[in-house]
């Protein structure tokens, strides 16, 4: 669906080869992959969240990865770099990297790793990372939030 519509005569030629509609080709149907590859690793590393972690309610949130990529994104925020379209990214992965560090650390050093000691100290680490975010936020001037 969009805001030009694409009759199912147009679509069959697409994938037929007969016809090669800009439309289709270059916007829709890249975004449709994208999409599909995009969904199925979210729920391929959801899987291995919880085989790893043995919980099914294992997931980023629970384990403060969210949690530190969000920080990274306000600081790129609170920080005006530039350009925008690398420095929220790379700060977002950093963030991840560190807060997965800590949560790592936390558990090595007090129950060597059992997956209740990840979940607790990701939750933890979540909660710290969440109340800076909203502080980076509170921070901010509403223009740069938007």
């Amino acid at each position: 669906m969009g805001s030009v519509p694409i009759t199912c005569e147009e679509i069959f030629k697409f994938i037929t080869f007969r016809n090669s509609s800009i439309i289709l080709s270059q916007l829709r149907w890249p975004r449709i992959l994208s999409a599909a590859l995009i969904g199925g690793s979210l729920g391929s590393i959801g899987l291995v969240f919880q085989t790893l972690l043995k919980n099914p309610l294992a997931e980023p949130y629970t384990l403060g990865l969210s949690g530190g990529s969000s920080l990274g994104a306000v600081l790129a925020l609170n920080l005006a770099l530039s350009p925008p379209l690398f420095w929220i990214p790379f700060l977002s992965s950093i963030g991840c990297f560190v807060a997965t560090l800590l949560v790592l650390l936390l558990a090595r050093r007090q129950l060597e790793f059992e997956s209740r000691s990840l979940i607790l100290f990701g939750i933890m680490i979540s909660l710290f990372f969440g109340a800076l975010v909203v502080t980076g936020m509170s921070i901010l001037s509403p223009e740069k939030l938007q």
